[in-house]
């Protein structure tokens, strides 16, 4: 369906919004149509045309052709293009629901109780984006990102503090990095970049621009947004003045836990709204092809302008996952490329460092550091130690007698040999180090 594009009807003495578009491959809307189970004449009336019903006086243009009170609206290439993505995008996403639908079935999934916790799921996470044209398809998946991100910090987290807990280290004093700033910027339901899209799209004249304007005034102070420097447009198409100041306008940056992105809000209202004209679903619902038919026979007979926004219901479903996950134990497997040719023995530090940031792995480390990143057990800590204290034969006698009190004056003698080179305040009482139940918890200034 995407092969069928759009082009406009050239005439130099009208308007340019005056141009309706048509179908630029007959021979793809051919194809098209035959494999919707639908008439091609039908198919290409509904891609390039909308109906319409206006009450009051009558109104021009020479796109509108009126039957009574019904004016049949010819569609901009663009506004071709939007409806010819939006058909697309729902016949995918009515089929992929399908797919899994029948995938449960067949698993036995319907045969489960609600109260039997013994399952196992397997969550393949998207991949950070960030490319020199960045659309709300990429927001999306950054934002499911973040909150996979989030999920995963806080697993790892309770795990570090259940094992502090069992061992006896105080660990209230620790404060763990996040994401949470950026989850509020993108989610927060009064207010948040998703929470703006969609009101700009009920408002009756909403528009890109507007949206946009609208983050650069509600966000001015928040550290994790900001406006990019004006030209920036330009490099990613073209360099044509025209085309400069359109896409300035509709830019923003956005601080992720992975780095800056900038994103382009080109087209992103038609995108988040996600409802098709209403002649759309029928057409789709009197399809020749008995699963499509069944698939649209539902939303054919709803109000379609009734219908959640596209970042309303993808917000929905993930609060819906990360629910889902809280509830399990959950274990995660990062996979990285050594290089992006698929060459042997052949390793691109640029290229693993960048797959580190963007798959959370380095916020990990930031965790870790946070709080105790080096710990030994009592045993390894006295055997690779014990040397600090051979001059107190009577410490090192505790070894096997009270390990814990020989571990903890271990450090105490060693802080006093390392003088003014070491941290002043004193190690066991400043928590810059721990002796627990089995093991001691070391701050890295410590251990430099």
């Amino acid at each position: 369906l995407h092969s069928v594009g759009c082009k406009q009807v050239a005439n130099p003495s009208t308007d340019k919004e005056d141009n309706p578009g048509k179908v630029a491959d007959a021979a793809a809307l051919s194809v098209v149509a035959d494999l919707l189970g639908m008439k091609q004449k039908e198919l290409e009336a509904k891609l390039t045309t909308k109906v319409l019903k206006i009450n009051g006086p009558s109104v021009f243009s020479k796109r509108l052709t009126r039957q009574g009170s019904t004016y049949t609206l010819a569609l901009s290439p663009e506004q071709c293009g939007d409806t010819r993505d939006a058909v697309a995008r729902a016949v995918y996403s009515a089929v992929f629901d399908h797919v899994i639908k029948r995938l449960n079935q067949t698993l036995g999934a319907g045969s489960i109780a609600a109260s039997d916790r013994r399952s196992i799921g397997f969550l393949d996470i998207f991949g950070f984006e960030n490319f020199a044209f960045n659309s709300f398809e990429q927001l999306c998946i950054n934002f499911t990102n973040e909150r996979l991100q989030a999920q995963f910090t806080d697993s790892l987290i309770k795990r570090q503090q259940e094992e502090w807990k069992r061992e006896g280290v105080h660990c209230a004093h620790i404060s763990f990095p996040d994401n949470a700033g950026q989850i509020e910027l993108l989610d927060n339901s009064k207010g948040g970049v998703l929470a703006l899209l969609d009101e700009e799209c009920a408002v009756p004249k909403g528009s890109d621009e507007g949206y946009v304007s609208k983050m650069h005034t509600a966000f001015a102070s928040n550290e994790l947004y900001c406006k990019p420097r004006r030209g920036k447009g330009a490099a990613l198409h073209g360099g044509k003045p025209g085309v400069v100041t359109k896409y300035d306008a509709l830019q923003f940056i956005v601080h992720h836990y992975a780095g800056e992105v900038q994103y382009t809000a080109s087209r992103w209202l038609e995108k988040n709204r996600g409802t098709l004209h209403p002649d759309l679903p029928k057409l789709l619902a009197g399809s020749s092809r008995p699963l499509l038919a069944s698939l649209f026979a539902e939303r054919a007979a709803a109000d379609e302008t009734k219908r959640a926004t596209v970042g309303a219901s993808y917000r929905s479903s993930l609060r819906a996952l990360s629910q889902t996950m809280a509830a399990t134990t959950q274990h995660f497997i990062r996979c990285i490329k050594p290089n992006m040719e698929q060459r042997p023995d052949h390793f691109n530090g640029q290229v693993v460092s960048r797959q580190l940031r963007y798959t959370g792995v380095a916020a990990v480390v930031e965790i870790q550091r946070a709080g105790y990143p080096i710990s030994y057990t009592h045993a390894s800590f006295i055997g690779r130690y014990r040397c600090v204290a051979f001059d107190k034969p009577e410490l090192l006698a505790m070894a096997q007698s009270d390990p814990r009190q020989c571990c903890a004056g271990i450090l105490e003698y060693a802080q006093k040999l390392a003088g003014d080179s070491a941290p002043k305040e004193p190690w066991l009482e400043s928590l810059l180090a721990q002796v627990g139940a089995t093991k001691v918890w070391l701050r890295a200034e410590v251990l430099n």
